[in-house]
């Protein structure tokens, strides 16, 4: 009776935790996409700084004058 029930408590914690957690090895069956999920996080937060900043760029001077005033207004830099 004490194996039954300690594999009942087993099934229960089982069911218990996250769907995306759940595996019968202990392992997350999304964990083997973790490198890839980081890595398109990554290049889509650097694509939106690339995008955010690269019409500044051309700009010249003039633009970057007023950037770097904007700034001041809201204590970046000096």
């Amino acid at each position: 009776m004490p194996h039954q029930q300690s594999k009942l408590v087993e099934l229960w914690v089982f069911l218990a935790e996250p769907r995306a957690r759940r595996t019968l090895c202990g392992r997350s069956d999304l964990s083997k996409h973790r490198d890839l999920g980081l890595l398109l996080l990554r290049v889509g937060i650097g694509g939106m700084f690339v995008a955010y900043g690269m019409p500044k760029l051309p700009g010249g001077p003039a633009l970057w004058e007023r950037v770097g005033h904007s700034s001041r207004r809201v204590r970046i830099g000096r």
